[in-house]
């Protein structure tokens, strides 16, 4: 695959422009990579971690916390 790199008036090379057949090869192979792309260069932050946090209710947690003790005795009664 043959690139060509464009360099800014400095000389740092800016971009990286590939033959279209080989671009349309690339996006049969890897099927959603030109929107994977476009949202990349579309996206003006980048996503952390916490951007995924959420809340659950406090009844779920209350379930969750039981599961978790109830797992801890049986775990202990196990062991010891």
């Amino acid at each position: 695959m043959p690139l060509q790199y464009l360099s800014d008036a400095s000389g740092k090379q800016t971009a990286v422009v590939i033959p279209l057949t080989d671009w349309n090869r690339l996006k049969s192979k890897f099927r959603g990579i030109e929107q994977t792309i476009n949202a990349g260069l579309s996206s003006s932050k980048r996503t952390k971690p916490s951007d995924f946090r959420g809340s659950i209710s406090k009844e779920t947690a209350k379930d969750i916390n039981h599961y978790i003790d109830e797992s801890k005795k049986e775990w202990e009664n196990d062991t010891f």
